[in-house]
């Protein structure tokens, strides 16, 4: 089923190694999808159009406020040096599944959701399970939660990105995987739910409801830092300012903001990575 959807717009690694072939390459023969198979053998027979899913190492840092994936990008490098020498595909999770919540924090959402008394006091253990100074509420949806770890997910983001200009050491890796994606390659930072099945809250504060972060644009731009920083001629140069140029443009559509509403977990000054 897989090859009659996206047929020869799949890898054929009969031709070649993926971690020897550029992106111009892939581009230049119409291959846009790479298809990494759980049950490579099962699945596919050890097709030529599937790889093996045993070669993507899959990076699980601790998302949110703790910024456990900047380890990760500082020492990018590296990591994707020695991945690629293998064969390997390193991708890194953001997501709210990889860890950033609590078992206390659905255990105390399951009793909001199912008791019906101690509503209040079992938000407020809610609240403080999540470890962020003076927040009140509870996020009882994995959508509000993925949101939140969002907030602060952009920072490690921003921080990898402003450190990328300077020090060649930092990459992104190969993909990453993120909660609340929103339109034009953003993630949701802001407090209403992409996606409401229930009537939103009202009284969230500054207008931050559908905030978003430029995600994309982010890990691309980092791309373009890296490759530009040995352009060797004119031509290349010049294209590099266009890309720097689009970049710029495309962060700037939704960038980097924090702001103080910290009864919702936000907080423009904690934690003080940036």
């Amino acid at each position: 089923a897989v090859r009659e959807i996206f047929g020869s717009l799949l890898f054929n690694s009969a031709n070649s190694q993926l971690n020897s072939t550029s992106v111009a390459s892939l581009w230049e023969k119409g291959q846009r999808v790479v298809w990494f198979a759980a049950d490579y053998l099962e699945s596919t027979g050890s097709s030529q159009f599937a790889l093996d899913a045993k070669l993507i190492n899959n990076k699980l840092p601790a998302g949110g406020p703790e910024l456990g994936a900047l380890p990760l990008l500082r020492e990018g490098r590296a990591l994707l040096a020695s991945n690629k020498a293998e064969g390997r595909f390193v991708l890194m999770s953001m997501a709210t599944s990889s860890g950033s919540g609590p078992d206390c924090l659905i255990e105390a959402a399951a009793k909001i959701a199912f008791l019906p008394f101690s509503k209040d006091k079992n938000r407020q253990k809610c609240a403080e399970c999540l470890g962020i100074p003076d927040m009140s509420w509870c996020p009882e949806s994995l959508q509000e939660m993925g949101q939140l770890m969002n907030y602060y997910n952009q920072i490690a983001l921003e921080l990898a990105f402003q450190e990328s200009l300077t020090n060649d050491s930092l990459r992104f890796p190969n993909a990453i995987y993120i909660d609340g994606l929103d339109f034009d390659g953003s993630v949701r930072t802001g407090t209403a739910r992409l996606n409401p099945l229930v009537e939103q809250k009202q009284g969230w504060l500054g207008g931050h409801e559908q905030t978003r972060y430029a995600y994309a644009a982010t890990m691309i731009g980092g791309t373009v830092q890296h490759l530009c920083r040995h352009a060797s001629d004119l031509q290349m140069q010049a294209a590099c300012e266009t890309l720097k140029m689009a970049v710029h443009a495309a962060r700037a559509r939704h960038p980097y903001q924090r702001w103080n509403d910290t009864v919702h977990g936000r907080w423009e000054s904690w934690p003080a990575a940036l």
